[in-house]
């Protein structure tokens, strides 16, 4: 499916996932909550964090355009918390250091287990490769990237969003 400005979030869920707000089952607010839940876990993108090849790669422009177009507000509020998102990227300005080697930049935020506990950290390609979760998403691994990264396919897509919301470019 092409990238549109007309459409920038990752397709919503199956609508068979979708919650009936007719279909009370007299659980109240317990259970309208515990279906949000439902619907937001079933709808939940885990990405491998390595193509075909074995190699640790990058999500595609898809979810990129997703991640942007949500964080930059360049679609509709309403829109926007109805379709979960991919949360498999974020786009920085410029990549923090690893916090394992802290020799290369990170291109992870993620998790890993210190002293038996599962803690936040960012971890570059090497130590992702060795201690990281390896999928991507959300609860999951974030892959970093900067904004000199993104496609020229994004980029085009994202500069009709912005001149159609009135806001300035994203890039440099």
């Amino acid at each position: 499916m092409p990238m549109t400005a007309d459409d920038p979030l990752l397709p919503s869920p199956d609508s068979s996932a979708w919650i009936n707000p007719l279909d009370n089952t007299g659980d109240g607010l317990e259970g309208a909550t515990s279906e949000v839940i439902d619907y937001f876990e079933a709808s939940t993108i885990v990405f491998p964090a390595r193509d075909r090849q074995g190699q640790l790669a990058p999500p595609p422009d898809e979810h990129v355009l997703d991640y942007l177009a949500r964080s930059h507000s360049l679609v509709d509020e309403i829109e926007a918390l109805a379709r979960p998102s991919a949360g498999t990227v974020c786009v920085l300005d410029t990549l923090p250091l690893c916090d394992l080697c802290h020799r290369e930049e990170a291109r992870y935020d993620t998790y890993v287990v210190r002293d038996g506990h599962r803690t936040g950290c960012f971890l570059g390609p090497n130590c992702f490769a060795d201690r990281g979760e390896n999928r991507l998403g959300t609860g999951q691994a974030v892959y970093m990237m900067t904004y000199a990264e993104v496609s020229p396919e994004v980029r085009r897509v994202c500069d009709v969003l912005c001149r159609r919301y009135g806001q300035p470019s994203l890039w440099p």
